[in-house]
């Protein structure tokens, strides 16, 4: 519009004036232009990445759960370990996800170092991790081991760690202080478990 208002006024000398006075002047349709394809170009971005979002949530209603979301089962069904020996049961309860503790009790009514009892019931459903006690059955007869010119303490431990009942009893003896000179019943005898060992320990 200026261009063509100045050559009706002033006539065709007076353009390469008017051009050359515009040449000086910044590009700003130039930089506007390049604003606007930066405009589009963010926009098209933003559509992309709500794309994206939807398929996501397509997903989520197709699968019924978040693709992130663990796949492990909240329950779990207890197995039946009863009459199995306590590593096997150890293992098959620990596969399960379970947390196994295991008391041992004297009885003749099922096989030495066998499950008898436990305190979830086959079959059951419950939580993962949860914790299972097992019963197992403990030799009702045992060796007693020899203690004699062993340290009282830890004969002592020892026969505990068995299951014995241990009781001291101190003499004179030309052997050093705390050393087990005697014991009643004698090593290597067989005696039922929890059966009391009396010690004879040097003063």
């Amino acid at each position: 519009m200026l261009r063509s208002a100045t050559a009706r006024s002033k006539g065709p000398e007076a353009w390469p004036v008017q051009v050359k006075a515009l040449s000086g002047q910044p590009d700003t349709y130039l930089m506007r232009g390049r604003w606007i394809l930066f405009a589009i170009g963010c926009a098209i971005v933003l559509v992309a990445g709500c794309t994206d979002a939807s398929d996501e949530a397509r997903q989520m209603l197709d699968t019924g759960a978040a693709p992130t979301a663990s796949t492990r089962p909240s329950t779990v069904i207890v197995p039946n370990v009863m009459g199995l020996d306590q590593p096997t049961a150890r293992r098959l309860l620990r596969e399960a996800g379970f947390d196994a503790d295991f008391s041992r009790h004297t009885t003749t009514r099922y096989p030495v170092r066998t499950v008898f009892w436990q305190s979830l019931a086959p079959g059951e459903s419950v939580p993962v991790g949860m914790s299972i006690t097992l019963r197992v059955v403990l030799n009702p007869f045992r060796i007693v081991p020899d203690m004699v010119g062993q340290n009282a303490r830890a004969a002592r431990l020892t026969l505990q760690d068995q299951l014995y009942t241990v009781r001291i009893v101190r003499k004179p003896s030309s052997q050093p202080s705390g050393t087990v000179i005697s014991q009643v019943p004698d090593g290597g005898t067989q005696v039922r478990t929890g059966h009391r060992v009396t010690l004879v320990v040097a003063e």
